[in-house]
Parts: C-alpha cells; sequence; structure tokens
C-alpha cells in the first residue's frame, strides 16, 4: 500500500489510500548505516563500526572500519545467475590464496558464510565483506618493473588453473557478449559515419572468437578485467591482484588482453606492456596461436568495453562520461584494428 499526498481545490493537503505498483528499480544505493548494521551483526563486530560508500557503479563498494581494521563492503548487481557467479569467483579466489597468488579476498562471516543477500527493488543483490588493500593501483605508478612483476603473477595463475575446480560453472563468450551488447552500442552511433564500421568490426569480433574457440586451444580460470586499476601495490610495495567480478573461464588471451588494451587507451608507456608480456611468458610461454590471437583480442577487448559501457550508461547514467566516451574508443579502435588486421 502507497499513501498519496492529494491535493483539494482549496490547495490543502489530504492523505488518501491507494493501490499503486513498485515503480521498476534500474539499480538501488543500499543505505550505509543499515549495511554497517548488518555486517556488524552477521561479522560479530563490536561496536563502533563505520560503513560509508566509496564507489557506485555496476557494482557498489563501501569502506568498512571495524575493530582496528579496514575492509572493503561489495555489493554486487542484482541479476539472473549472480549466486553462482559470486560462489565460482569465491572459490576461485580461495583456490589462489592457498596457492600463494596475491589477491584480496572475501571474509567469511560467523556462520562460514562468504555472502548474504538483501532484497531490494530490482531484486536480490549479494552483499561481501572483501579484505582492504591500502595502497595504490598500478594505474598510478608507470613502472616497467612492477608490470613485469605483475605479468609473472598472472602468467603463474594461468600455469597452475588446471588444478582449481568449482562445482558453480562460469563459463564466459566474448562472441556471445558482443551479440548481446552490441546493439546496444550501434545504437549510439546511429546516423554516424564509424556506425559501418563498428558493425563490421563486431562481426570480425565474433568469427574471431568463433575461431579461437575451434583452435582447440585449452579454456581456463580467468580474472577478467586484469587492468592496472586492478593490480595494486600495497602499503608494502607488493602486488596484489582485486576484483575477480568479472572472472570465469575464457582463453589466456582474452586475459591478458585487458592489461595490452587499457594500457593503450590510457595512454601508457609501451615499456609497461612490453615488460607486463615478458613477466608473463616467463611463467607461462604462449602457444604459437595464442601469439597470433593476442594482437586480435587487444582489439576485440576495445570493442567489447565500448559495448559494456553503452550498456552501462543506459542503467547508471552518464557517470564515466568524461573519461568513457565512445568516440574515443572508435578512434583507438581504427588503429587496433588496423594494426592486428582484424578486418
Amino acid at each position: 500500500m502507497v499513501r498519496g499526498v492529494l491535493r483539494s481545490r482549496q490547495g490543502k493537503p489530504h492523505l488518501k489510500d491507494m493501490t499503486m505498483p513498485l515503480f521498476p528499480v534500474s539499480h538501488s544505493i543500499l543505505d550505509a548505516e543499515a549495511l554497517g548494521t548488518e555486517v556488524a551483526r552477521r561479522y560479530g563486530f563490536a561496536a563502533p563500526l563505520t560503513c560509508r560508500l566509496m564507489g557506485h557503479g555496476m557494482n557498489d563498494f563501501y569502506a568498512v572500519h571495524a575493530e582496528g581494521r579496514d575492509y572493503a563492503l561489495r555489493v554486487s548487481r542484482a541479476g539472473a545467475g549472480m549466486e553462482s557467479n559470486l560462489i565460482y569467483e569465491f572459490d576461485l579466489l580461495r583456490f589462489l590464496e592457498d596457492e600463494g597468488i596475491p589477491v584480496a579476498g572475501p571474509i567469511a562471516a560467523e556462520d562460514g558464510s562468504l555472502f548474504f543477500q538483501v532484497a531490494v527493488g530490482e531484486g536480490d543483490r549479494r552483499v561481501a565483506l572483501m579484505r582492504a588493500v591500502p595502497g595504490a593501483s598500478l594505474a598510478n605508478a608507470d613502472d616497467p618493473a612492477l608490470a613485469e612483476e605483475a605479468g609473472r603473477w598472472v602468467g603463474t595463475m594461468h600455469r597452475i588453473a588446471d588444478r582449481f575446480h568449482s562445482d558453480a560453472e562460469r563459463r564466459k563468450d566474448v562472441g556471445r557478449r558482443l551479440d548481446e551488447y552490441g546493439p546496444t552500442l550501434m545504437a549510439h552511433l546511429a546516423g554516424s559515419e564509424d556506425a559501418d564500421f563498428v558493425a563490421a568490426v563486431l562481426k570480425a569480433s565474433v568469427r574471431t572468437y568463433e575461431e579461437m574457440a575451434a583452435s582447440g586451444l585449452p579454456r581456463l580460470p580467468t580474472h577478467g578485467d586484469l587492468t592496472r586499476e586492478n593490480i595494486f601495490l600495497d602499503s608494502d610495495g607488493h602486488i596484489v591482484l582485486i576484483d575477480f567480478d568479472d572472472c570465469g573461464e575464457d582463453f589466456a588471451v582474452a586475459d591478458i588482453s585487458s592489461f595490452l588494451w587499457r594500457n593503450r587507451y590510457a595512454g601508457g608507456p609501451a615499456e609497461m606492456s612490453e615488460r607486463y608480456l615478458d613477466g608473463y611468458r616467463r611463467e607461462r610461454p604462449l602457444a604459437a596461436a595464442e601469439e597470433e590471437f593476442l594482437p586480435r583480442f587487444v582489439a576485440i577487448r576495445n570493442f567489447e568495453i565500448a559495448a559494456v559501457v553503452a550498456v552501462q550508461m543506459g542503467v547508471l547514467g552518464q557517470l564515466h562520461a568524461v573519461e568513457l566516451e565512445i568516440e574515443r574508443f572508435v578512434a583507438l579502435g581504427r588503429a587496433l584494428v588496423r594494426e592486428s588486421k582484424l578486418l
């Protein structure tokens, strides 16, 4: 029941009960104080506990401080398959922690659970308390030696991946994502001189992914978004891999392409990408077919992210428009497509 405010002819407000359906919500913002209360209850933290919103996106992040320690609280977006995705992600993080890979994993609640869910207007959203990493991302450090170290950790992660198992399945498919998100990107380009070029690139990208799938190269657990922003340096200067939200079973070159593309997009030094690849190859040499596909996957990554951003703009508005403009993707994409001979 919703109570509405009506006005009489004399302009005086009065209340009237009226039955109205709940209005659709695309993305809610959870109250930080209420979240803090729930976290304290589930994790057994003593007062005082502070919880404040730090970032709003497809997932929302809150900073939690309790009992002298800092934590990161992630509220995942609602949607089908989200629970299975979280189970796979946390299984992977626990495996990597056990193998000595530096990752920021989840914190277990008093009952042993790694996340809980809350019901909101757009559906159920999952909430997880994660280890916070004090420090700064590699995006703030043009240090080729650190890029090489990060590449070695990623190569090691891929090399040991055949030992990982999860009862949850999370199979990534860039071709299917482009089929799903591509129309939204094309709608942004309607009437543009770039529309035909991008349409051709999307088709070529799907074909290339299908070729990769038919090549016989193995699929393995991947991070899914290993950019410089998701490689942190902790307060002691050690590498930590964070934000496995987009992880899943995919090809290694798809994972590697994230760093190479983002560094290029941000105008980072080419040596950062070169040393990252050097470090990776030291731990896991690339097969000849992977070396062949890699430049094309960097170009594909550009248009995959462009399509994702186009979809996010429909949910979140122009929050990221200053940095992530579709026209900028297309301009870089033309260079990457030319260099990789994707078309």
